[in-house]
């Protein structure tokens, strides 16, 4: 896409299998039409993933996918999407996570990273800029996500960053979680995926920046934003406080609650805990 506001402009697609990545241009009517993080993962998944496919098997595929206001200045937009199908459940999944990872995929020039099939042995994907390589992870596999984190940046460079799995991913706990940058994708097991699949780690650095259309607009947009979060409640105060749990009775109030797996949306025992 050559006018990418908002966007790098690239997606990397890696074959574990095959040991094999490839970077190609970010669709523009894939941009216009489902804007990044969990619509791009959907619109891939639904076209690419083979019907009935075993959430752990090397047909699974695993996105991670940032947004056009990752990496931007705007209010949490340090936040990106990991997308596959959930062994938890055997049903889509979706879990964000925000941090430095996904501005930084952003910086390297990737709205989105495709991971296929199963690496022969434990591997860490290593992207630098227009520059990524599979390297292999076996000193690493076995260890904790604290542990992994601090070799990666011992070995590559501080300025990497990492989202890695731990024990739990590597033996297919089917809710084990992906940690990155101390930050956890806790939500369906996106961790035991990313273990099947033998993919330890991403790693990765960038060095260029992301386009907007009209810079100074944009920050007025986000000077007004802040101000609005600051001057609320929530999050001017409330949020910082006691953390998510301040919209708890709220979220029983809408049923939103993930009780028994989602299979209720009301907590009994919410005031006890609120």
């Amino acid at each position: 896409m050559k006018k990418r506001h908002g966007y790098s402009g690239k997606i990397l697609d890696v074959n574990l299998t095959a040991a094999d990545s490839a970077a190609a241009e970010l669709d523009r009517t894939l941009a216009e039409d489902y804007m990044g993080g969990k619509g791009f993962g959907a619109r891939l998944l639904y076209d690419q993933l083979p019907a009935g496919c075993e959430p752990l098997s090397p047909e699974n595929i695993l996105v991670f996918a940032a947004g056009p206001l990752t990496g931007t200045l705007a209010p949490s937009s340090g936040r990106f999407e990991v997308c596959t199908k959930s062994p938890a459940t055997g049903l889509w999944l979706d879990s964000n996570c925000g941090g430095f990872f996904g501005p930084e995929l952003k910086y390297a020039g990737y709205d989105m990273v495709i991971i296929r099939g199963k690496a022969a042995s434990p591997a860490v994907l290593v992207i630098d800029d227009d520059r990524f390589a599979l390297q292999p992870a076996g000193d690493l596999w076995g260890k904790d996500t604290l542990t992994v984190h601090r070799i990666i940046k011992e070995q590559y460079g501080r300025d990497y960053k990492v989202a890695c799995i731990g024990q739990a991913g590597e033996k297919g706990v089917r809710f084990a979680g992906i940690i990155s940058e101390y930050r956890a994708l806790g939500r369906g097991g996106a961790g035991a995926v990313m273990g099947s699949k033998n993919l330890k780690a991403i790693a990765v650095r960038g060095g260029g920046g992301i386009a907007l259309h009209d810079p100074d607009l944009f920050m007025r947009i986000c000077r007004e934003a802040y101000n609005e979060l600051a001057n609320s409640p929530d999050t001017g105060g409330g949020r910082q406080k006691y953390g998510t749990n301040v919209i708890l009775a709220l979220m029983d109030e809408a049923g939103l609650h993930p009780v028994r797996n989602f299979q209720k949306g009301k907590f009994d025992g919410a005031l006890q805990v609120n």
